[in-house]
This record gives C-alpha cells, sequence and structure tokens, in this order.
C-alpha cells in the first residue's frame, strides 16, 4: 500500500449506506425495466430482438461509459465524476418516460447508462481507496449484498408499476429516485481519492489501459468476473421471454421467482464479505468457479427433466447466482489490485469488460431465440467454461505478485 493510501485511510469515510445509493442507481434501472420487456414489445408492436435491444444498448453504454468514468475519476476525484453520473442518469431517465418510438427510448437508454456506469464503477473505487485488497473484497461483498436488496425488489415493484399503468412508469420512478441519489451523494460522499493523478490525457490513459490489459493477473481477474457476470446477463435476457411467453407467467410472477435468483446473489456476496478477509481472495474466487460450473451442469440437467417448469430455471439461477456472489468481489477487488496507482482506470475496465461480456451475451441470446430456453443455456454455458480458464489464467500469474 502507497503512502497516498494510508492517508486517504485517515480522512473521514463515507458510510455503507452512501455507498449502497452510490452502487445501487444503475443495476435498479436495469432490473426494474425487465418486466416490462413484453409490454414494450407490444405497445410499440415490434420483435423479440428488438424489445431485448434496450437491454443490449444499456450494458453496452455501461460498458464503453466505465472506460472513462474511472480515468475521469483518478484525474478530478470520485466525487465530482460520481454527481456528474447521477445529473446525466436522471436526465436520461425522464427522456426514457417521454420516448414515443423504439428509437428514441434506445438514444435515452444509452445516455441513462452513461450515468448509471459511474456510481457502479466509483463504489469498488471508493472501498479500494480506503482498504487492501483482501478488506476491500470483503467490503465489496458487503456493499454489493445490502444493494442488491434492491434490484432483488425491482423487478417485483417494476412488474406491478407495469401492470398498473404501463412499461413507462417504472422511467417515471427512477427519475425521482435519481433525485433522491443525487441528494445522497452531495452530502455524504466525500472524496476518498487524495492523490489524483497530475496531467491525464488520451494518450495517457491509452497507455494505462495498454498496462493493465497487458498484466495477465489483472486479466484473468477480470475475464472471470465478466464472464460470470455474462452467464447472468444471459438469463436475464432471456427468462423474461421464456418465463412470460413460453411458460405463461404473469410479469408480476416472473418478479416473484426472479426474487430466489437475487437472494442467491445477495447470499453469496454476504459469505464473501464474511469470509473474503480470512480465507483470502483467490480461495473465494476458485469456490465460487467451481460452484458456477455445479449450477450450470444442474441447469443443463433441469432443463431436461423439467422442461417448462420455472423451477428447472431458478432452482439452478440460486446455485449460479450465489456462486457469482462469492466470487465476483474478491475478483473484481483482485484486478483493481495489481495496479493500485491506477485504481479507478482499473474499475473502469472491470466494469467494461463485464458489461461487454454481458452485451455480447444478450446479444447472442437474442439473435438465436427460439420458443424455448435452449439459447440462454448455451449462452450461459460458455460463460461459464471461459470464466473458468480465466480463473486459472488469474491464480496461476497472481503467484508472481505481491497484491496488498
Amino acid at each position: 500500500m502507497q503512502t497516498g493510501d494510508v492517508d486517504a485511510t485517515s480522512r473521514r469515510k463515507p458510510g455503507l449506506g452512501v455507498l449502497i445509493a452510490l452502487a445501487a442507481f444503475g443495476p435498479a434501472a436495469l432490473n426494474i425495466f425487465l418486466p416490462s420487456m413484453p409490454g414494450l414489445q407490444a405497445s410499440l408492436n415490434i420483435d423479440n430482438a428488438t424489445a431485448q435491444l434496450t437491454l443490449t444498448v444499456y450494458l453496452g453504454a455501461l460498458a464503453i461509459g466505465q472506460l472513462f468514468v474511472g480515468p475521469l475519476s483518478d484525474r478530478y476525484g470520485r466525487r465530482p465524476v460520481a454527481l456528474g453520473g447521477i445529473l446525466l442518469f436522471t436526465i436520461a431517465t425522464f427522456f426514457c418516460s417521454q420516448a414515443g418510438t423504439i428509437t428514441e427510448l434506445l438514444i435515452a437508454r444509452v445516455f441513462q447508462a452513461a450515468g448509471g456506469c459511474a456510481g457502479m464503477a466509483l463504489s469498488r473505487a471508493v472501498v479500494r481507496d480506503m482498504y487492501g485488497r483482501d478488506k476491500a473484497a470483503s467490503w465489496i461483498g458487503y456493499v454489493t449484498m445490502a444493494m442488491v436488496t434492491i434490484p432483488m425488489l425491482a423487478p417485483v415493484f417494476g412488474a406491478y408499476l407495469d401492470e398498473w399503468a404501463g412499461w413507462k412508469t417504472g422511467f417515471y420512478f427512477m427519475t425521482g429516485w435519481g433525485v433522491v441519489t443525487f441528494a445522497i451523494i452531495w452530502g455524504g460522499l466525500h472524496e476518498t481519492h487524495h492523490n489524483p493523478v497530475v496531467a491525464m490525457n488520451m494518450r495517457s490513459v491509452s497507455a494505462n489501459i495498454r498496462k493493465l490489459l497487458g498484466e495477465p493477473a489483472f486479466l484473468g481477474y477480470a475475464m472471470n468476473s465478466s464472464c460470470g457476470a455474462g452467464a447472468f446477463f444471459a438469463f436475464l435476457a432471456a427468462a423474461p421471454f421464456v418465463m412470460v411467453q413460453t411458460y405463461g407467467l404473469t410479469p408480476s410472477a416472473f418478479g416473484i421467482y426472479f426474487i430466489t435468483t437475487s437472494f442467491g446473489y445477495m447470499l453469496g456476496n454476504f459469505l464473501s464479505g464474511r469470509y473474503a478477509e480470512v480465507a483470502g481472495a483467490n480461495r473465494m474466487i476458485l469456490i465460487g468457479t467451481w460452484l458456477m460450473l455445479l449450477g450450470l451442469a444442474l441447469l443443463v440437467l433441469l432443463s431436461v427433466v423439467l422442461p417448462g417448469h420455472p423451477v428447472g430455471i431458478f432452482l439452478p439461477m440460486f446455485v449460479i447466482a450465489l456462486a457469482n456472489g462469492v466470487s465476483i468481489p474478491s475478483a473484481m477487488a483482485s484486478a483493481i489490485s495489481v495496479r493500485p496507482e491506477i485504481t479507478g482506470t482499473g474499475a473502469g475496465i472491470v466494469g467494461f469488460l463485464q458489461f461487454g461480456v454481458g452485451m455480447i451475451a444478450t446479444w447472442l441470446v437474442g439473435i438465436v431465440h427460439g420458443n424455448t430456453s435452449v439459447a440462454m443455456v448455451m449462452v450461459m454455458a460458455g460463460c461459464g467454461i471461459c470464466s473458468f480458464f480465466a480463473m486459472l489464467v488469474a491464480l496461476r500469474a497472481s503467484r508472481d505478485l505481491e497484491i496488498q
């Protein structure tokens, strides 16, 4: 740990509630809209693949935006970049509610995600500013555990809003949420990055990105978490259509079943928070990745044994979400600890890769989507295999590094 890191930890730290508020609004905007996708399709008279673009472009903008948010926060600090992101998110969310065509909605979703990505990347950077790798993994686990409660309830709440007043209602709600979040961050997020990069331009940013991507340990950790997240995003893209249109669930019933997935992720994050500092980040990644492979095997089995039954999907998803909750906080903390002097840039790249892989996964599900869960299962299995091999690269490369 550098001297500046020690000095930073002695300063006033933002509380858990502030970190949750910072991390939650981006995922909440993603999840609250999921049950409304079939309603959007009917309202705008578009096909499944076009409706799924509202998820794909959101993930793509989340990915690309973090490449800019991270370096900007290294240069100007976490607080001003976070506030600017929340403001952009709130304005764009209002424009989502006013969209009359799919083109208008997609454009607004891009700007909504560009603002929403700030909280997701910077919450990790703030934690790493304050703590070393293993304790940062523990804190990221706790923050995510508490934060995931909101996205866990978001699909249920979004489903009832959709059934009550249509697909635009969730965007009105999230506009208000953005205003409240801005007030919380304004009053509660104190600057944690006290050693800013003196000069920043495209050349230096590119050099830092190349430096990180040239580290096998960083790339392995980042891709392990990204491919694990990709499996989850493939589920998000396909499940509303499979559950509602093929299996005949109502949007609200889908939202209720979805709670089991969110609870699995929340439980995994609790275990990460409880044990990461004691067991070590690498061991948590190892356990979580093997557990994900187990969940994927169960998904393949139950899709054959219980075709058409929600339990055949949501029981394995509980295991997969649990696995991600165990491994992803440690993988993220490990990745951004490879080069702690550019933590914001590292967090941005990790976020870019996570949502970039998620965007590709949702796109693949969309183009091969049929009337069954086959496409979803295939894409999720591919993500799981890639996550496993990335873990092997990370663990091998980390032996040559002293990550604190």
